[in-house]
């Protein structure tokens, strides 16, 4: 009896281990999964079986506080948390497209101090992105948005720093689904 309890411990060990090792999506651990603070999502739900975005209006990307506490999320207006949000664009209809990261433009700050949003358990906050605003580093896509087909995902990325430890304000990174959207 105490050799069969002694083998069970060992083998539910082992699957406990290769479980916390197995990837979720291909970029995360269960546990990276089950830590993560918030998550994204691009607002574009589907309407007569495609999704569609218009490149002249706005694209709501939602970050939702995923724990149960409040999580501290720097606000867009100040250098902090004005690169934080990027999105992966690729061409859908070519598999070997390389993705283009589009990412706000670099711009002079007459006035900058950290400044945070405070998000609730579960609570959502909708950030608009506005492609075709000025604000935004096309790239490669300048100009080519309209009547394509692209694959998209959010990214909402920020490194850990002095003003984010001393605020306890959110460090990390969180990828939204990635979804094929008709740009109009």
């Amino acid at each position: 009896m105490r050799h069969s309890v002694f083998g069970l411990v060992v083998v539910l060990s082992a699957i406990a281990v290769f479980l916390g090792n197995a990837p979720i999506t291909g970029e995360e651990t269960v546990e990276e999964a089950a830590k993560a603070e918030l998550s994204v999502a691009i607002a574009a739900p589907e309407r007569f079986g495609k999704r569609n975005i218009n490149a002249g209006e706005t694209l709501n990307v939602v970050v939702t506080n995923a724990t149960q506490r409040d999580v501290r999320l720097w606000r867009e207006w100040c250098s902090w948390g004005y690169f934080q949000l990027t999105l992966v664009i690729r061409d859908a209809e070519n598999e070997d497209a390389q993705p283009v990261i589009l990412r706000k433009k670099p711009r002079i700050w007459t006035k900058n101090y950290p400044d945070f949003w405070t998000l609730g358990p579960g609570e959502p906050l909708v950030w608009p992105v506005k492609l075709e605003s000025g604000d935004w580093d096309l790239g490669p896509l300048e100009g080519k948005l309209r009547g394509r087909k692209f694959a998209v995902k959010a990214v909402l990325s920020c490194g850990e720093d002095d003003a984010s430890l001393e605020k306890d304000v959110w460090s990390g990174s969180v990828t939204s689904a990635e979804r094929v959207y008709h740009v109009n």
